[in-house]
């Protein structure tokens, strides 16, 4: 469903972008909290939702925006420019063929009182190979928790436990923990587009759905697309697993087997291990609520890994092809609501990231996926 047309813009003009950590804080500090039902911002949600969604809508909880690439309707109006040069060695930059907007219709999408400007750490996801040149498909933003850098282990001096800081990490936005059982907005992106470093910390391997390593996602409030999260582990970072590593131990000691194999024994993250453990325990996924790209850099992210085996989990030992975008062995839903059970059917020619471009415009129906998590679910196979 497309939001309405509006003549009286151009649509090849843009009034913001998305494309660098300054960029994100300045749009970020300056669209309005809530949109009314008279916003042009009801446009957009409506192309992203497929409905129309009910006003007040709280505009300042989304932490994924769409750019305006090449499958965007000339319909509905979205002045927000994709980001090109994502191969390079070089920061991403907006396209320079589109043309700024007049300041008459930039000032519609903006805040008349700016907020405080805070710092994110910036996830932009492809649409295709970067050595292509294709442009952006959105991007996602995590803001800094304060201080997290300070020690590997962030509450050693400021928190009494794991547990209290990831309730004071509920105030930092794209850092929520979700119930068991919740509906969660999530992107993915093809593991082939991966920066260099982290194909290098990553021992020229790709891991995904490979070696108990489990299907990662980022938690995306905005997105549209809908995952259920079953049983999970939830972890204030990658670092904090004392506490798995304690339940392991117990577990291999009633069972008398030898756990959980490492995930990969190659490359500077072996130390991620805990996608095996958690799976060994029986949970459907892990919320990690911070994470870096490589250690010692200054980027925080939150990610949230499925643990379905073995799709997930051990995809060659099973005969199964490399995992791509798509997961279709996922139950993924679109819209508004996903316990309406419209479903995501994803195309893998469609983008590098993940999409609902196979669904039918007419499709209302609801589908299950092959294997839904909690439903039928073998969370282990066994050491590798």
């Amino acid at each position: 469903m497309n939001g309405p047309v509006n003549p009286r813009w151009p649509a090849d003009c843009t009034c913001f972008s998305m494309c660098g950590m300054h960029d994100v804080s300045d749009f970020v500090c300056r669209i309005p909290a809530f949109v009314g039902s008279d916003s042009p911002w009801m446009g957009y949600l409506e192309q992203v939702y497929g409905e129309r969604p009910e006003a007040p809508f709280p505009l300042h909880e989304l932490n994924f925006f769409y750019h305006r690439d090449g499958t965007w309707p000339a319909s509905v109006e979205w002045p927000m420019a994709s980001c090109v040069r994502l191969h390079t060695q070089h920061k991403p930059v907006p396209d320079p063929t589109l043309k700024k907007c007049s300041v008459e219709q930039c000032s519609r999408w903006y805040d008349e009182r700016p907020s405080a400007s805070r710092r994110h750490t910036v996830v932009i996801f492809p649409n295709g190979p970067l050595t292509k040149g294709h442009p952006s498909r959105g991007t996602a933003f995590y803001e800094f928790f304060p201080n997290f850098f300070n020690t590997s282990h962030p509450f050693d001096k400021e928190y009494s436990s794991e547990s209290s800081l990831i309730h004071a990490m509920q105030a930092t936005h794209g850092h929520l923990a979700w119930p068991n059982g919740s509906w969660v907005e999530v992107m993915h992106m093809n593991e082939r587009v991966m920066p260099a470093l982290l194909f290098a910390y990553n021992g020229g391997q790709m891991r995904e759905g490979e070696h108990n390593y489990g299907c990662w996602f980022y938690p995306t409030r905005g997105s549209g697309i809908w995952i259920n999260i079953g049983r999970s582990w939830l972890m204030s970072s990658k670092d904090e697993k004392v506490v798995l590593h304690g339940m392991v131990d117990s577990m291999k000691a009633r069972r008398n087997d030898n756990g959980p194999s490492r995930a990969f024994k190659h490359g500077r993250r072996t130390f991620e291990d805990f996608p095996a453990e958690a799976a060994y325990l029986g949970f459907d996924a892990v919320q990690v609520l911070a994470k870096s790209l490589a250690p010692r850099r200054m980027e925080v992210m939150a990610e949230l890994v499925i643990l379905l085996n073995p799709y997930c989990m051990a995809r060659n030992e099973s005969g199964l092809a490399p995992l791509r975008t798509c997961t279709p062995f996922l139950d993924l839903r679109r819209g508004l609501k996903p316990h309406r059970g419209v479903p995501c059917a994803c195309e893998e020619a469609a983008s590098f990231s993940l999409n609902c471009a196979a669904n039918s415009t007419n499709s209302t129906a609801p589908t299950r996926a092959p294997y839904d998590l909690g439903q039928g679910r073998v969370a282990w196979f066994g050491p590798i």
